[in-house]
């Protein structure tokens, strides 16, 4: 009997021209075990399924041929069960889920995930908190929503913390400041001496704005402090004094024409997390769903980016 893995291993690697090193990588798995599954697939059957040269594998027998076809067929009736059940799981699953979104988080990153979300949960209704993360996890922690997104880390014990993606904090400024010229990070020595525009206190990225500053002793010159990421991105468009600390996605939902970036110096990462509070999800059939939902749908949309990298590569 062959494995349903094997099954999915021998499938990539005939579609990947016999390339076991991309392959391994598709699937997430070491080239070795790959090649020894491979190797294992036909001598387990006692049937030759890969033409080889020199000991790599250039194509298939005949017998490989007609396994490729019935795995295609096998695997996609395994799809189409899944699907099924997933449906069915769906159409069970009722009720109004609280969600808790950093706003900056929503504007760029998170709002497909949404979307997505609900077209394909139509029994579910979803309510929407927007504000930052801070806020948000106590929130969460008062038992007033089921899930938070929002910026890592945590800020509450109690809560579990699910990364969905990472990314960068980066320092925005109009093409004609000062920083223009630089090459590389900029220090938070140099950012000091700034008219700086940030989101305010109930935002992580500020909370850890201010960390940076106070392990090194550096006082900084927050000129204004905001809810909206809009107001820092056209105020740094409008005025080449002005400099703006914002994720680096902002750039894929808002026109940056002018505007330049560099990272911090130490670096600040900006890492988006799913929040759940263990005292009320565990044994809630809607926030176990929605939680699995959400995570399902941000690690299959790292595997694809992988993917896409690879082929570029």
């Amino acid at each position: 009997m062959i494995e349903l893995n094997r099954l999915i291993y021998f499938i990539t690697v005939v579609d990947n021209d016999f390339n076991l090193t991309k392959s391994a990588k598709i699937l997430h798995i070491s080239q070795p075990a790959l090649s020894t599954s491979m190797k294992n697939l036909g001598r387990d059957h006692r049937n030759k399924i890969f033409v080889r040269d020199r000991g790599r594998i250039v194509g298939l027998t005949h017998a490989g041929m007609n396994l490729v076809q019935d795995a295609r067929r096998v695997y996609a009736d395994y799809n189409y069960m899944m699907t099924r059940l997933d449906n069915n799981s769906r159409n069970q699953i009722k009720g109004t889920l609280r969600l808790g979104i950093s706003s900056v988080i929503n504007a760029t990153v998170f709002s497909n995930a949404l979307i997505d979300f609900l077209e394909q949960n139509n029994n579910i209704n979803v309510i929407v908190t927007e504000g930052g993360s801070f806020d948000l996890q106590k929130q969460l922690v008062d038992e007033k929503l089921d899930l938070v997104v929002g910026i890592s880390p945590a800020t509450n014990s109690g809560l579990t913390e699910h990364i969905l993606l990472s990314d960068d904090t980066v320092i925005w400024f109009n093409e004609r400041h000062r920083f223009s010229k630089f090459t590389g990070a900029i220090p938070l020595s140099e950012l000091s001496k700034e008219k700086i525009i940030t989101l305010n206190d109930s935002f992580m990225i500020t909370y850890q704005l201010r960390q940076l500053f106070d392990e090194q002793n550096i006082k900084p010159n927050f000129f204004l402090q905001t809810t909206s990421w809009g107001l820092i991105v056209n105020a740094c468009q409008r005025h080449d004094d002005l400099v703006g600390v914002l994720a680096r996605p902002v750039e894929d939902s808002f026109p940056m024409d002018g505007l330049q970036y560099r990272e911090f110096s130490p670096y600040l990462p900006w890492q988006i997390a799913l929040y759940e509070n263990d005292a009320i999800s565990q044994g809630n059939t809607l926030i176990e769903f929605a939680r699995k939902w959400f995570l399902d749908y941000f690690n299959n949309a790292r595997k694809l980016n992988d993917q896409w990298l690879d082929e570029d590569e």
